[in-house]
């Protein structure tokens, strides 16, 4: 949603672009091309007692200000950033335990940055 915001603003050349809240809640983001090789990584390795659930995820977590700059940074999106404050953060904190997968040996291979800039460009 705020790929295809900010797509637009720069589009449009707004001079703003409002999203809702503080900007502080943080979420953790991993690409799908990370997913599906954890879910391959999985189906191809042996894994004695492997429970039926396994959270797969980066291991951090990013502000949603953060996410915002970083989104602008890549599109070249230079009009201001607003918040609007009385709108809900709603969860302040959503972050998955992935070190049960990484105990495994598997880890992640998209940075955040590179994962918006796929995203992007799969977008466009």
């Amino acid at each position: 949603m705020l790929i295809a915001s900010f797509h637009r603003a720069k589009l449009e050349d707004l001079k703003s672009i409002t999203i809702w809240g503080t900007g502080n809640p943080k979420r953790e983001f991993i690409h799908t091309d990370d997913v599906a090789k954890a879910s391959l990584w999985l189906m191809k390795n042996d894994i004695k007692d492997r429970p039926s659930s396994i959270n797969v995820g980066v291991d951090y977590d990013v502000s949603i200000r953060d996410l915002a700059l970083t989104i602008a940074d890549i599109l070249g999106y230079e009009g201001l950033i607003e918040w609007d404050l009385p709108k809900p953060d709603r969860t302040p904190r959503k972050l998955l335990d992935s070190s049960r997968m990484q105990s495994f040996g598997w880890k992640p291979e998209i940075d955040f940055k590179d994962g918006l800039k796929k995203a992007y460009n799969g977008y466009i």
